[in-house]
């Protein structure tokens, strides 16, 4: 890895997404090709596009030739400074490991992520250098602090970079009001801006100590007097109803919420901003350089982590992991000695039988062809169970590699002697009793002239030399054996030699003889014109009382679903006939089936909250045997995703006001 040639550092308060964009762009490459070279990631990010970076940002403290400090970054461009006010400090802890490893899911009540990134449009104007704001990124803010102006959101469709072209912005809408909105994105500016470092515990104790002093909360549960007055309070709105259960929530008990749960409470103790940055803590560091205790390179570390580098566990994990497939695969036979590298890299073994040492490569262990040489049997003591075996009126040939006798493994015995052999290892000596007792070298070899020769006999006794699969000559499986041949010759596997041997017996091989196809009549299929379908559509119609159909609906032995939305796609395509969509129209045949549902459930919740409900629905809830409680549970998913047009939502805010705010 290089160098960066163009270099700098970010502004205090530019996001760090947009530093590295500007990097990027400074040095001619994509945001993307910058990542893979300078930031340690071949894999960026699967699926849901996420801006906030945390792991890559070690790579480029510990590969950037310039002294990049991870705890400044991490303070002003992240916008960890706002939300590590909601986390404990074990939960900090956590977060923080996942910039300097692997990132890993987290338990966390506050987002962590950030998926959309805001503009400014006057701060955009005054920059020197257009950039992203880290305080504009905070979810709960919607106005820029400076100009009072709404903020604008990214909605092209995500990448790996961005542009600040005016089309691909919309308005954020506000959570609150305009006045609310904008005092409550001062507050999250000047906390961004601030030099805090604290955690929920400090927060927490500077609120509770805060409203005491104003007379509140004289014990845990005394919280009627801090209700009443909030009820009055020009901004109750921060809390949308519920700051009884928040309140019961969070003075009682040791409980920690999302900020929209406790920041309000934080507003109302100390409305100036100023007042609680003075009280809460600052100057922590939460990362540092040293050198690991296990390689000796410097690495980055959290303050509280082990002197141990990510790379170093890693390996940890690995050696672990080896020892355990060793033992297991060995019956607790052998233990591993040294350090594993590689499956191509000799690691030294303990044979706990014998006390011997051996260096062997872990592949040919794993996949079980070396081992100790104790366990090789000489070759004298496998001679003469061989011989005895023999005397015993059984075949040499019928021996297989699984095969034991009396206790000992003589088919391994017999593959092994076959192996070398073939490698010359043999002496001559050797080979000469092998050839006395009649032993096999190349058993393939000799089953191959059996069978040819077996071929031979039945093409002279029938004539025929093209043997069907299931004919079996005497009892050998001819057919099969001929299939196998004829098989192995396509793909190329079959020596000449053999198919030399092959042709001698049948010089047509391996053509078979030419049949006769049938000629089978051509099934026409039935044209169905499109007057047959539509009358068809109104059978349905007015059989089943329904406008539309399913799409993998049958009627009458026709696919009516999918020629419907056949209809739908032609003419969006432009490629349906004008006279198709007049007749089409005439029986108000539905183009949009999904838009007509999506307004017959609006319908619904319309007449439920009309009827009384109220617009917040528990999900077990049910209306005239419509299962709302789903339907809205799915919206409030559909929202957080990002899936609902600012139509839509608008249309749920006409019934319901509070939707997600």
């Amino acid at each position: 890895m290089g160098h960066i040639g163009i270099y700098f550092t970010p502004y205090k308060n530019e996001f760090v997404y947009s530093w590295i964009c500007r990097l990027a762009r400074a040095n001619g490459l994509s945001f993307r090709h910058f990542m893979v070279n300078y930031m340690g990631h071949n894999m960026i990010f699967r699926g849901d596009f996420k801006y906030e970076l945390r792991h890559e940002l070690t790579h480029l403290a510990e590969n950037s030739f310039r002294g990049l400090d991870l705890d400044d970054i991490y303070k002003n461009n992240t916008g960890r400074r706002f939300y590590n006010l909601f986390l404990t400090e074990m939960q900090i802890e956590k977060v923080n490991q996942n910039y300097v490893k692997d990132t890993s899911n987290l338990n966390l009540t506050v987002q962590y992520h950030i998926n959309h990134i805001r503009v400014c449009p006057e701060c955009l104007k005054e920059d020197e250098c257009k950039i992203l704001h880290v305080e504009h990124q905070i979810p709960e803010a919607t106005v820029c602090a400076k100009h009072g102006c709404k903020l604008m959101e990214f909605t092209k469709q995500k990448g790996y970079e961005y542009e600040f072209k005016e089309s691909d912005y919309q308005e954020v809408p506000y959570k609150f009001d305009e006045d609310t909105d904008f005092m409550l994105s001062k507050y999250i500016s000047d906390l961004c801006l601030s030099d805090i470092t604290a955690c929920i515990t400090d927060v927490k104790q500077d609120v509770v100590d805060k409203l005491r002093e104003r007379g509140y909360l004289r014990t845990w549960n005394d919280t009627a007097a801090l209700l009443t007055d909030i009820g009055a309070w020009k901004y109750k709105g921060l809390f949308q109803g519920r700051e009884e259960y928040f309140a019961n929530k969070i003075f009682p008990r040791k409980i920690n919420i999302a900020p929209e749960g406790f920041l309000p409470f934080m507003i109302f103790a100390f409305p100036d901003v100023q007042d609680l940055i003075r009280v809460l803590p600052r100057h922590e560091q939460y990362f540092e350089r040293r050198c690991c205790s296990v390689c000796g390179k410097e690495s980055i570390f959290t303050v509280l982590d082990k002197s141990i580098c990510y790379e170093c566990v890693k390996k940890d994990d690995e050696n672990h992991e080896f020892a355990r497939l060793i033992d297991k695969m060995s019956d607790g036979e052998y233990k591993a000695m040294s350090e594993f590298e590689s499956l191509n890299n000799e690691v030294a073994l303990l044979h706990k039988e014998c006390g011997n040492v051996v260096h062997i490569k872990p592949r040919m262990f794993l996949y079980g062809t070396s081992r100790c040489p104790c366990e090789k049997v000489e070759f004298d003591n496998g001679f003469k169970i061989l011989k005895a075996y023999q005397n015993t009126g059984m075949s040499i040939d019928d021996i297989i590699k699984t095969t034991v006798w009396n206790g000992y493994k003589l088919g391994q015995w017999v593959s092994c002697t076959r192996r070398k052999a073939g490698k010359n290892v043999l002496t001559n000596k050797q080979i000469s009793q092998l050839e006395e007792i009649g032993f096999t070298f190349a058993k393939l070899e000799k089953k191959w002239i059996e069978a040819v020769e077996k071929y031979r006999r039945y093409v002279l006794s029938t004539g025929i030399k093209h043997v069907q699969r299931e004919v079996v000559f005497e009892d050998f499986r001819l057919g099969r054996w001929y299939s196998d041949v004829r098989q192995s010759y396509t793909k190329g596997t079959l020596a000449k030699e053999k198919l030399l041997e092959l042709r001698e017996v049948n010089p047509d091989f391996p053509k078979l003889p030419e049949k006769k196809k049938k000629i089978k009549p051509k099934n026409k299929k039935k044209k169905v014109y499109f007057d047959e379908v539509l009358e068809l559509f109104l059978e349905y119609r007015k059989e089943y009382n329904a406008q539309n159909i399913p799409k993998r609906e049958e009627y009458k032995g026709y696919k009516l679903g999918i020629w419907a939305n056949q209809m739908r796609a032609k003419r969006k395509q432009g490629i349906l006939p004008a006279e198709q969509i007049e007749r089409l129209n005439e029986i108000d045949f539905d183009w949009n089936p999904l838009e007509t549902k999506w307004n017959e459930d609006m319908d619904r919740y319309r007449q439920y909250v009309q009827s009384g409900g109220k617009p917040e629905i528990p999900k077990e809830k049910d209306f005239n045997g419509f299962a709302i409680g789903y339907w809205y549970s799915n919206l409030k998913i559909s929202y957080r995703n990002g899936s609902l047009t600012n139509k839509r939502i608008n249309e749920i805010r006409n019934i319901n006001p509070q939707f997600m705010l």
